[in-house]
């Protein structure tokens, strides 16, 4: 998907999200949409952490992060979801 069409999917999701009542459906979409920030951030910090931590327990974290981040995120405030996010992943982690 081009960078301005995913630009207005995100915009379209957030606003149903943020009108809809911030049902489960439309968050669970949001998630889906912003997906591939969870692998590279539990990449990174999986390089950070001694050898052994487990990647699948690492990802999963990251993940709930992802799902805090969209649940808890304020679209009219115009600010960038996916540093916010990366910020909140890596807190779960």
């Amino acid at each position: 998907m081009a960078g301005s069409e995913e630009r207005e999917t995100a915009d379209v999701l957030w606003e149903a999200y943020r009108n809809g009542g911030r049902g489960e459906r439309i968050r669970d979409e949001i998630v889906e949409h912003y997906f591939a920030l969870v692998r590279p951030m539990a990449a990174g910090m999986l390089r950070r952490l001694p050898r052994g931590a487990d990647a699948h327990a690492i990802e999963s974290a990251a993940a709930e992060g992802l799902i805090e981040a969209v649940e808890r995120f304020d679209p009219g405030r115009k600010r960038d979801f996916a540093g916010y996010a990366r910020l909140v992943m890596r807190c779960r982690v």
